[in-house]
């Protein structure tokens, strides 16, 4: 119901292959209404033929890649398991086994995700590049969470060069984003800023407006974190007027919680308790078990910031 409240009607006088086509454009260009309607056309279709229903299931795909990516778990694992049901066309079996890795990260089972990421990287093609970055670029993430950060770097060093020989400068970029992650978690936040500067700009030059919203929240902690408060502010303000601008609800709320967060740390308490209500309202629409959506829920439940997870500072997003 928060997705097709988020999307416009949908298009008419569209085959499923044009749907799809254009639904991913959208997506890229951060037009959510449009590629939200993309997708919700193509799941109303019955697929009559086997390309079209291969079809259908790429497109269920990216609706939950795009469901994740909006910090809907929930709905991206209910997705995932219907596809592993039907079964899923060998064609995707492996992007779906990825997916489901990355989904069970978020909800919280880093086991449930190692087991899909270890059958995964048992169904990869050496030769093709563009299947090396999408294994290697989730086992870094998995092992970022994991507290591996070496190896989390090594797999995702070896992800981007993937996504370099496949011509994929959006997966380039987005496993850039998961190495801002690693260094940050590494207390590197010198070469964690370099890098997020890199994607942003990037990302601005490439329209790709989900992840230059990343990029902006990455550079606004890690400003944070690198003692420089009052810029790291100006980051995230300009990030929060991005995700209002995008409707982005899981960008909003990260950037309000890091708002949040820098206002207490430098002595505003009422600015602080008014980026901590923001956040508390945006948190409903987040399914992600993080450390940051954990410590806003504590508040929910009459919490206080001393029994607030200790992992919840700057980098653990």
């Amino acid at each position: 119901m928060d997705l097709e409240e988020l999307a416009v009607e949908p298009p008419v006088g569209k085959d499923i292959k044009a749907l799809f086509n254009d639904g991913l454009k959208c997506w890229e260009q951060g037009n959510t209404a449009q590629g939200l309607a993309h997708l919700f056309a193509i799941r109303e279709l019955l697929p009559g033929d086997p390309e079209a229903r291969l079809l259908r299931q790429r497109a269920t795909l990216e609706f939950a890649v795009f469901a994740r990516g909006l910090g809907k778990f929930e709905l991206a694992h209910q997705m995932v398991e219907d596809l592993l049901r039907e079964p899923p066309d060998p064609s995707i079996l492996l992007n779906v086994l990825v997916l489901a890795a990355s989904v069970w990260r978020g909800l919280g089972s880093i086991v449930a995700a190692l087991a899909f990421q270890a059958r995964a990287e048992l169904e990869v093609d050496q030769k093709d590049p563009r299947q090396v970055a999408w294994v290697f670029h989730q086992k870094g993430k998995l092992l970022t969470v994991a507290g591996e950060p070496e190896q989390a770097e090594e797999a995702l060093v070896r992800a981007i060069e993937a996504y370099r020989a496949a011509q994929d400068p959006f997966g380039e970029s987005k496993a850039l984003l998961a190495k801002v992650g690693v260094l940050v978690a590494a207390h590197r936040f010198p070469e964690a800023l370099t890098v997020a500067h890199e994607v942003l700009a990037r990302s601005e030059s490439l329209g790709h407006a989900q992840l230059e919203l990343t990029a902006r929240i990455e550079i606004g902690r890690n400003l944070v974190a690198s003692g420089k408060a009052e810029e790291g502010l100006d980051a995230l303000s300009e990030a929060l007027a991005k995700a209002m601008l995008l409707k982005e609800r899981h960008g909003q709320f990260l950037a309000h919680y890091h708002l949040w967060k820098t206002y207490e740390a430098v002595g505003d308490v009422d600015r602080a308790a008014l980026e901590l209500e923001s956040a508390r309202y945006f948190v409903r629409f987040v399914d992600e078990a993080s450390a940051e959506a954990d410590e806003v829920r504590l508040f929910e439940k009459g919490g206080t910031h001393d029994t607030a997870r200790k992992d919840s500072l700057p980098g653990a997003h």
